[in-house]
């Protein structure tokens, strides 16, 4: 299980993602702006973020993760249309247009989870996970 850092500022969309994310076997610490995702102090292995944030720039964020260490990889999921803000960001990692939906992110997640597993020599290891309720729908007791 992957813990993967997402910061999204808008509620609906991380919901949605959060839940995706975890349907897919990973653990995900939601967050809605760069000033919280700059206070933690723990490391992940990698980071799901919108390029325009509330107080700031994703692309700006994940050069931060990136240069302290606590992030691998980094995935921009981002409506932003500015050629030389998409620019900056492919240099730091994947860049995944919000218009694709879901499955690209998801897709771009498990690839860069499988490529970091190969360098640290995981290439072998077996992720197993049992299924559970995602905790989005109450319980119906009859």
């Amino acid at each position: 299980m992957s813990r993967i850092l997402l910061v999204e500022d808008y509620p609906p969309l991380a919901t949605v993602l959060g839940v995706a994310l975890r349907r897919a076997g990973h653990c995900a610490m939601r967050l809605d702006r760069v000033a919280k995702a700059l206070a933690l102090k723990e490391g992940f292995a990698g980071a799901v973020l919108d390029i325009d944030l509330t107080d700031g720039s994703g692309v700006d964020l994940a050069e931060r993760l990136i240069d302290e260490g606590r992030v691998d990889w980094v995935i921009f999921f981002t409506a932003n249309r500015t050629p030389s803000v998409l620019e900056r960001a492919r240099t730091l990692g994947v860049l995944i247009d919000k218009a694709a939906g879901v499955r690209p992110l998801l897709a771009a997640v498990e690839s860069a989870t499988a490529a970091a597993a190969k360098v640290v020599g995981a290439e072998n290891a077996t992720l197993t996970r049992t299924p559970g309720r995602s905790g989005t729908r109450k319980r119906v007791r009859r």
